[in-house]
């Protein structure tokens, strides 16, 4: 943890120090506001969900305990909780809002939709999981977490965190095994 991090926590802590939430929100707003987007994939929902996170940060900023995570790992844990509630509020699929229509092969457009597919079933399939899996899912794979940050931020040893992740990439390659063969 940074230790500016840490000021600024508890300056809004002790004091409610709006100076304080102020930088501390500058400094991860683009970091969850991308996380959000990666998620949803969608700008106005990615907003939405960014501010949601900081009000709820804000909210509970005072049962934060660096002791248990660092603050990183505890905002992309809200972060994360704050997505599972919007998907379960809104279980259609949007459509990525960056498609390129740069092609200049026919077939590589065929690939990569036939890979978009196979990747929005594989996130469909992914949603209907437990929301811990959820969670050790996106965090590992989007995020780039590493499976110790993600053992802290879900309360769990790190070689459960690792058995649960590789379980569920199996099952995913065991399920979709056929198509990426195709």
């Amino acid at each position: 943890m940074q230790t500016e991090d840490m000021k600024w926590i508890r300056k809004i802590q002790k004091r409610n120090d709006r100076d304080s939430a102020d930088r501390l929100i500058r400094k991860y707003y683009k970091e969850i506001y991308s996380f959000q987007y990666s998620h949803c994939r969608n700008k106005t929902d990615a907003l939405d969900l960014s501010q949601e996170t900081f009000i709820s940060v804000l909210r509970s900023i005072n049962t934060y305990n660096p002791a248990l995570s660092s603050f990183r790992t505890w905002l992309y844990h809200i972060a994360f909780r704050k997505y599972l509630d919007h998907t379960r509020l809104n279980t259609y699929v949007s459509l990525p809002e960056d498609v390129s229509s740069d092609f200049t092969d026919p077939s590589d457009l065929e690939k990569i939709i036939h890979d978009r597919i196979l990747l929005e079933e594989i996130e469909e399939t992914i949603k209907t999981m437990e929301p811990l899996l959820q969670e050790i899912w996106y965090l590992h794979l989007y995020e780039e977490f590493s499976f110790s940050e993600i053992a802290q931020a879900v309360h769990l040893p790190e070689s459960n965190v690792k058995a649960k992740y590789y379980r569920l990439l199996k099952y995913i390659r065991r399920t979709y095994e056929q198509e990426y063969k195709d």
